[in-house]
């Protein structure tokens, strides 16, 4: 016999989805998310440098057998009802078998979700409207944060970019060649000659003005360094913004800090190559995934793959599946047994890219005041077992360390490093820098709304201060922000809870996606789909 009462009730931690047990017929699989998933699963598996491939319909409650394995004979996520046959209800004997993504807040349409008085958990449909297909799509998870040496090849193929277009408006005619509508194809294949003086002349423009020079060394202009992109996540309208970084991030992020060598070194030094890139805005970031997927499509049209691919930031869908996947017959896997203990647990978004004390007015001699600041309290207490903030040598580094785990000697390895690389060989999704996500402030606020009127339905004290708490940190968040998440070098997390930084990679905040921080990072996804 079924698990009746399992059947008709399924939820996480954040949301409880219940059908009436009078209810016995049974809805067919949603036709699109059987195609989705002949689809996925006819994909070719590509090796794709420092990047992990996770295929999350694996673990979808209506795919089928796999690699022999019972269907129902381990986890599987649900999405809302998606049985086909009487016949085929799960087999199963806890709550964890049937696992309800906690992801979900951040897709679910406010139509599908009912405040119960009384009851922790929103109530949503059993059929909510959710983006099935971002859920089952496979992807590729970087293993590392973008480093400087990878987003300076950008910077400088934005440079000579704009350098060979100048100088095949200047006469240079080798630099490129003119369609007969009137676009213009460079000609990588010709160097340019820097040292040349009717091309140095011609680039004249691009040079810092002699008077702003450093030692009155010649140099391009950063402030010059344009690249026209469309966002991936905008409608088609093109952006237009300077890519170099904001080095000036090291001293504006700590103001009383000595960090004028990092404004200096940390960008173009080779001793930082393999550091992750920091000072970088959400849209500098698209701007740089938009020129990956460019190279990396002309790559594939090269080897004559018949295949689209696509370099973009993680979503919370993804991050959530990478933070909480496990190793199964040397392949990761999604939605695990360990997944309900690995998840996020809260709406707390108190994750700091920058400090924010307290200011305060403190009386002194005379009637005169002066301005005095002090550690949150609140924050300092909810963290105390976790959390060490302003320390920054915790994790054996002053400030970030190398990308890759394995390239940091053994010798000079922290032992609080082996936290920082997963089951799935990723580094550092809770330390290092933090890094933006895909998804938005305007996601996340509507559920966030009725989570406070669930816990409004509530006297009890527990709750009045749990939700206190949960509004609290949402001041902190920009009504435009980009979800960032993952603790960093200044807010450095340890919990290692089944082996797994989990209080590192489940910080979390929503930052403006125009600011650049020095704790603030990126690393990327790739999608592999047909032409």
């Amino acid at each position: 016999m079924p698990n009746t009462y399992l059947w008709h009730e399924v939820h996480n931690r954040h949301f409880k989805m219940t059908r009436d047990r009078n209810d016995t017929s049974i809805s067919a699989m949603d036709p699109d998310r059987l195609d989705a998933m002949r689809k996925y699963a006819a994909l070719p598996d590509l090796k794709l440098k420092d990047c992990v491939l996770f295929k999350p319909y694996e673990s979808y409650v209506g795919y089928g057998p796999l690699d022999g394995v019972d269907r129902y004979s381990r986890p599987r996520f649900v999405l809302g009802r998606t049985y086909e046959k009487e016949k085929e209800y799960p087999r199963v004997s806890s709550l964890t078998d049937l696992i309800l993504p906690t992801s979900i807040r951040s897709y679910l349409d406010t139509g599908n979700i009912e405040v119960v008085p009384g009851q922790l958990h929103l109530q949503i449909a059993s059929d909510p409207v959710l983006p099935a297909n971002d859920y089952l799509r496979p992807f590729y998870f970087r293993k590392y944060e973008v480093t400087n040496l990878e987003y300076r090849m950008f910077v400088e193929w934005v440079r000579d970019s704009i350098a060979r277009r100048t100088l095949f408006d200047a006469g240079f005619t080798s630099f490129g060649d003119r369609t007969p509508t009137g676009e213009i194809h460079l000609n990588w294949n010709t160097p340019i000659q820097w040292v040349d003086e009717r091309q140095n002349e011609a680039l004249s423009d691009l040079y810092m003005e002699e008077q702003t020079r450093f030692y009155r060394r010649k140099e391009i202009d950063p402030r010059k360094l344009n690249y026209a992109f469309t966002p991936s996540d905008e409608p088609p309208v093109s952006r237009v913004l300077n890519v170099y970084p904001d080095t000036m991030t090291w001293v504006h992020d700590f103001t009383w800090s000595f960090n004028e060598p990092m404004v200096e070194n940390y960008f173009w030094h080779p001793q930082y190559d393999d550091h992750p890139v920091v000072g970088i805005t959400y849209w500098q970031a698209l701007a740089y995934l938009h020129w990956r997927t460019k190279m990396g499509q002309q790559l594939m049209d090269r080897k004559g793959m018949k295949l689209r691919i696509v370099y973009d930031l993680p979503t919370e869908i993804e991050w959530d599946m990478a933070c909480t996947s496990e190793m199964e017959n040397e392949r990761p896997r999604t939605f695990g047994k360990n997944y309900p203990f690995l998840t996020d647990p809260d709406w707390i978004t108190d994750l700091s890219v920058v400090p924010h004390p307290i200011e305060r007015v403190d009386s002194v001699a005379r009637n005169t005041t002066y301005m005095s600041s002090r550690s949150d309290g609140l924050f300092d207490l909810l963290n105390s077992d976790v959390r060490v903030e302003g320390v920054l040598v915790m994790d054996g580094t002053f400030h970030t360390t190398k990308s890759n785990v394995d390239l940091i000697e053994k010798k000079d390895r922290d032992p609080l490093v082996t936290m920082q690389k997963s089951p799935t060989s990723i580094c550092y999704l809770g330390g290092n820098v933090s890094e933006w996500l895909k998804d938005s402030y305007a996601q996340w606020r509507p559920v966030f709304e009725l989570r406070q009127q669930q816990l409004a339905t509530f006297q009890e004290d527990d709750v009045r201060i749990l939700s206190a708490i949960e509004r609290y940190w949402d001041r902190m968040n920009d009504a435009d922000g980009r979800m960032v998440r993952g603790a960093n070098w200044y807010d450095e997390r340890f919990s290692g809870r089944l082996g797994v930084n989990m209080a590192g990679m489940n910080a979390k905040v929503f930052v403006s996606p125009d600011r650049a921080h020095s704790t603030l990072g990126f690393r990327y996804v790739v999608y592999v789909e047909p032409k």
